[in-house]
């Protein structure tokens, strides 16, 4: 298949990899290697490679295997950047260590220096006939790296190994200074060469398509997603042969035609609506007329308002259909709910030029990434909001720079009046007449009778296009129309007077009489026939009258029409697709109610998504409402709910986010229907279950605080169960017991849910249910009530509650097997531990001994610990390995973007060994850089709002680490918002991070007076119960040594002191003054120092400072009473 749009992301310099990998395709067929040479892509094609992460590309021979390794680096600007050797270097130190291969290569498009070239002829001479000996090869590689700590550092590495120093032997540099432009104008060469050489024509148009097809299809397909071309099937989803890539240059001439003819059009137009019907001239040139000049660069905007079944849609459909020569570029959106217009946009993700989007991170980043990419797009956009109910709905997404036309419908026709409105009317009777006319057969001559029906008939239904095609397909030709207006019109009468239900929503009630009369025929001809498919057909109307209006998938509808809930029960509840043979029944049934124009077929709107998703349909609101009169909501409802659950329970469990969030509009669309039924509550029982996979989709999504929502009401659907579900209990109350501790919810609010789910527990051991992840919710329960426990004690709070929690969870250990789960469970509560003791280095034996027995497809998993290896070296202070580490996470991240919840915890917990206020030495800038890179890495990954205070602290100390004291100060205010009124239960105490945020106080004190900050660790000397000197007051005095610093505290020989109030509820901090002027000199914080207070009945009159590289040294300082705030 011919992919049309894959050049746009390739252009945008972040597909440098994929261009020159492309090229590497080409050569390595020119060269005539076999058809079964490979090219591994983001991988290094070895198992046992011991750095995969660091190859972009590599080459496998079917005889030799690996034989050469690629890193790709690239920059936008390549006319204006030069690769440092020291860099090159150091790239080729990690790409020589992956993997033992005959070569290695770094390729850049950054212009080539001198440097670079001296690199590259070093490396030419050690692998020459008379190579350079180690000794000088390394010798002159030193002289390069000089000017890099960095490189140096690995470099030294690598020389205590011989077969490293062989390996970098094999490396070089491969810097073009190319934009992607130029490197795209050689491979079409390449391929146009290729292919006259096989006799196969090729346009410039068709090298351009065949180049972008190579792109999208190889490598957003290869590259771990899928095996997508027949002569690839059975090589590993990264790898692509030769034969393959040979196979999709070798497209026919004929299919390129065809594919570029489309390729011309396909701006977006496949995802807008037909523009069949009847053009309303009046109202498209008032849209063109606001939109002034359609070629203007001015971003504007205008909305389309009316009723609904006036041909809003329609007419917003008519106009990007003729006007789409004058954009570039077009996108339509279902704006009905938040959830459509994500489901909207992550279906156009590619026209968007968003094809890396990941459909599961929050809506609001979602929005941003949205308007940012019309803001970068130099060519003309038009946006279609269609079905938004008020500006507010759309704000976040609506695009304020760019070239950019946004269009509008509403059914509301007061908000919008800052949008340049233009309100729709009902048709005319000519224009009325006109799409009767166009919908009904033509099987008599047209003549006077033909025109007083046409018109008799249009005029009753007030020119409602909706109406008139229902209509339209009541009769369906001329001559039945001409026969049956009459009686059809005295129905319609009759309809009217007697049914009271019409009266809803100032519709005209002949509106809804008349798709009321074509319901009835529909259900009369189900019963009458005995045919499944008009039987099939109501009932698909019925499940469909409570799913959103929009975009609904064609085979949800009829798999929750035909298989009833015991049918779904007994498969395990997995998702049930019709099987291909079933196919046409499913078309049959949707082209028996589109006959009676109550649905329409949408435009197949995300072709990427799974195919069972692919066909949908639009029902209209008014004819969902109807339909839903006309049933028993309840059973709409539960039969709904089944299978929806079902089916977003399947796509989260196979992390197919943009499937889930196609569903996420009728998810919530049936939940509020759920939501608002009145009546017994198992009718509706399986809305449980939804609301808890719904639950968990706005978890992934980090929209926690909705998820607690749907978590509150799933539990109060359980529980007004007859037949309560124990392991359902289980898991919600566990669940909403976890999302709280996320959002920072306090031990009151968790421990009725905690309660809830431990009584389900002890049910379902006393049924001897234990075939489940059981045991993984104990535990989870377990490590909070014990954590809590802890804390409880730690404060002094009401333990009573805890205890017995604590001992029944406890007792359940014996009642459930542990699993692999429980058991990762297990070694992270291990390594926790480990970490809070100190006991950096039996960490990370754990740790690592953990990652080389992990299924490489737990990326889960892998992040947890490669974030606890991160905290461990930032302990350990290992600066070169953590640098490395942060690198492979950083990878990680970025190929896992779904994954949030817990990491940043973990990173923040490095912050701490990475913030060393208390040292006397300068800045120690590599470790200030690597904890600006911790901070960075954990700010996208940050849910709660203890962690978002936590960043906020630890960024502030970084500012103070740049002397950027503005930055100080502005951050420090936005993080005395942030701070939770109570710290999670599995936090202890807040002192460390209250000592911090004293330390950053401190400091911003200091830069006010212009003098530098000290804060030292004192060490407990000796007591002197005498004056130290003639000048000093009699009484007790207390020694204090500062380890190994002699520092600026001993300049003087007096200051005054007094004691701060430390967040400890152990130590002490004493605040240093010069006498003359009070200025801050430094603070000395004395562990154990409150409990010695407490104990000695002798107030202490001053401090004896020493340090132990000048013990006899000596400064006193007297205490005083606080000084007054500093002004700000």
């Amino acid at each position: 298949m011919l992919r049309m749009d894959g050049g746009a992301r390739a252009a945008s310099g972040l597909f440098y990899q994929y261009l020159f990998t492309i090229e590497s395709f080409l050569i390595h067929i020119e060269a005539d290697w076999p058809p079964e040479a490979e090219v591994v892509i983001e991988d290094s094609g070895d198992a046992d490679a011991e750095d995969p992460d660091v190859v972009d590309f590599a080459i496998r021979h079917p005889d030799h295997g690996v034989v050469a390794v690629h890193q790709v680096k690239s920059t936008n600007d390549p006319a204006s950047n030069t690769m440092s050797a020291a860099t090159a270097l150091r790239i080729l130190i990690r790409l020589s260590g992956s993997i033992d291969c005959p070569e290695y290569v770094v390729t850049t498009n950054e212009r080539p220096g001198r440097e670079i070239n001296e690199l590259n002829d070093i490396l030419i001479a050690a692998r020459s006939t008379q190579p350079l000996t180690d000794y000088e090869f390394l010798s002159q590689l030193r002289i390069l790296a000089a000017a890099s700590t960095a490189a140096s550092t690995e470099l030294a590495a690598v020389a205590q190994n011989a077969a490293a120093v062989t390996r970098l032997r094999h490396g070089r540099v491969q810097a073009t200074g190319e934009t992607a432009e130029t490197i795209r104008r050689r491979i079409r060469a390449h391929i146009r060469e290729w292919r006259a050489a096989h006799g196969l024509a090729l346009g410039e148009n068709a090298a351009r398509l065949l180049e972008k097809s190579t792109i999208t299809e190889v490598f957003e397909r290869a590259a771990g997603i899928e095996t997508v071309m027949p002569t690839n099937e059975g090589a590993p989803a990264r790898a692509v042969s030769l034969a393959a890539f040979t196979a999709l240059l070798a497209t026919s001439p004929l299919l390129l035609a065809e594919a570029v003819g489309a390729d011309e059009t396909a701006i977006g137009l496949h995802h807008v609506p037909s523009r069949e019907g009847i053009a309303r001239d009046e109202q498209l040139t008032a849209i063109r007329t606001r939109f002034d000049n359609i070629r203007s660069r001015r971003s504007r905007r205008c909305a389309v308002l009316g009723r609904s079944g006036l041909g809003k849609t329609r007419l917003a459909a008519m106009y990007a259909h003729t006007e789409s020569e004058a954009y570039d570029r077009v996108c339509w959106i279902d704006a009905e709910s938040d959830a459509a217009i994500l489901a909207s946009v992550v279906a156009q993700r590619r026209t968007l030029g968003l094809p890396d989007l990941e459909p599961q991170l929050p809506p609001t980043e979602v929005a941003e990434r949205f308007r940012a990419s019309i803001a970068a797009f130099p060519g003309r956009w038009l946006i279609v909001f269609d079905n938004a109910h008020h500006p507010d709905d759309i704000g976040d997404w609506l695009p304020h720079v760019g070239h950019v036309h946004v269009l509008i419908t509403s059914n509301n026709s007061v908000d919008w009046t800052a949008y340049r409105p233009i309100r729709i009317p009902a048709m005319s009777d000519e224009q009325s007449v006109a799409l009767l006319s166009s919908r009904l057969e033509a099987d008599v001559a047209n003549g006077p009778a033909v025109t007083r029906a046409l018109y008799t008939v249009a005029r009753r239904f007030q020119g409602w296009p909706l109406v008139i095609q229902v209509v339209a397909a009541h009769f369906g030709s001329l001559s039945a129309l001409i026969e049956g207006a009459e009686q059809y019109l005295t129905q319609i009468d009759a309809y009217v007077l007697t049914d009271a239900s019409l009266d809803r929503d100032e519709y005209p009630r002949t509106l809804q009489a008349a798709i009321g009369i074509c319901l009835d025929r529909l259900e009369a001809t189900a019963i009458q026939t005995g045919d499944d498919a008009d039987a099939d057909a109501y009932n698909m109307l019925g499940v469909g009258s409570v799913l959103a209006s929009r975009s609904i998938p064609a085979i949800l509808l009829f798999t929750s029409t035909v298989v009833p809930e015991t049918a779904l029960r007994e498969s395990g509840y997995q998702l049930l697709v019709p099987a291909e043979p079933e196919l046409p029944a499913v078309d049959r049934v949707i082209r028996r109610i589109r006959s009676e124009s109550l649905i329409d077929r949408a435009e197949n709107p995300d072709p990427d998504a799974a195919s069972e998703l692919r066909a949908r349909v639009d029902i209209n609101e008014i004819v969902q409402r109807i339909v839903r009169s006309r049933f028993s909501i309840e059973i709409l409802i539960n039969r709904a709910s089944a299978h929806l659950g079902s089916w977003l329970d399947y796509y989260l469990n196979n992390n197919q986010y943009a499937e889930a969030v196609i569903l996420q509009p009728h998810s919530l669309a049936v939940l509020a229907h759920a939501s608002e039924w009145n009546g017994d509550k198992e009718a509706v029982r399986y809305a449980a279950s939804l609301a808890g996979n719904q639950a968990n989709l706005l978890d992934v999504q980090g929209r926690s605080t909705e998820a607690i929502a749907w978590l509150n009401f799933e539990m109060k659907l359980l529980l007004a169960q007859p037949n309560r579900q124990t392991r359902l209990v289980v898991k919600t109350s566990a669940q909403l017991a976890r999302t709280l501790r996320l959002l920072g919810g306090t031990q009151q609010e968790i421990l009725p849910h905690a309660a809830t789910a431990i009584e389900a527990l002890e049910h379902a051991a006393a049924e001897n249910d234990r075939d489940w992840d059981a045991e993984v919710i104990r535990h989870e329960l377990q490590t909070w009530i014990d954590a809590a426990m802890s804390k409880a004690q730690f404060t002094f709070q009401d333990v009573e509650p805890l205890q017995d929690l604590q001992r029944r969870v406890h007792a359940l250990s014996a009642e459930f097997p542990a699993d692999a789960r429980a058991e990762s469970i297990d070694t992270n509560s291990e390594i926790n531990a480990l970490l809070a003791h100190r006991e950096e280095e039996r960490a990370l034996e754990l740790i690592d001994a953990t990652l080389s027995d992990l299924d490489r497809s737990d990326p889960l998993r892998r992040l947890n610990l490669v974030a606890y290896r991160v905290e461990a070296l930032a302990y350990l202070h290992r600066t070169v390995e953590l640098t490395a580490q942060l690198d492979s996470l950083d990878a990680d991240l970025t190929a896992h973007p779904q994954i949030r919840a817990g990491i940043a915890t973990t990173l923040l917990n490095a912050c701490f060994a990475l913030c060393a206020p208390l040292v006397d030495g300068g800045v120690d800038s590599t470790t200030h850089q690597q904890l600006d890179r911790v901070l960075r890495l954990a700010r996208g990954l940050l849910v709660s709002q203890y962690e978002r205070w936590c960043h906020a602290l630890f960024s502030a100390y970084y500012s103070s680490t740049q002397d950027d004291r503005v930055g100080v100060q502005s951050i420090l205010t936005i993080a005395a918002t942030l701070r939770p009124e109570k710290s999670p239960d599995t936090v202890i105490s807040t002192n460390e991070l209250d000592h911090l945020q004293s330390w950053i106080t401190y400091w911003l004190e200091c830069a006010d007076r212009g003098r530098p900050a000290h804060w030292f660790d004192g060490a407990l000397g000796h007591f002197q119960h005498s004056s130290p000197d003639a000048d000093s007051t009699p009484g007790l005095w207390l020694g204090v040594r500062i380890p190994g610093h002699r520092s600026t505290i001993l300049s003087a020989t007096s200051y005054h002191v007094h004691w701060l109030d430390d967040p400890s509820t152990t130590a002490l901090t004493a605040d240093l003054r010069t006498i003359d002027t009070g200025d801050p000199v430094a603070r000395v914080r004395i562990a154990e120092m409150a409990g010695l207070l407490r104990i000695t009945p002798t107030p202490i009159k001053g401090l004896i400072i020493t340090s132990d590289s000048h013990p006899l040294h000596q400064s006193h300082a007297h205490f005083q009473a606080p000084p007054p705030p500093t002004p700000r």
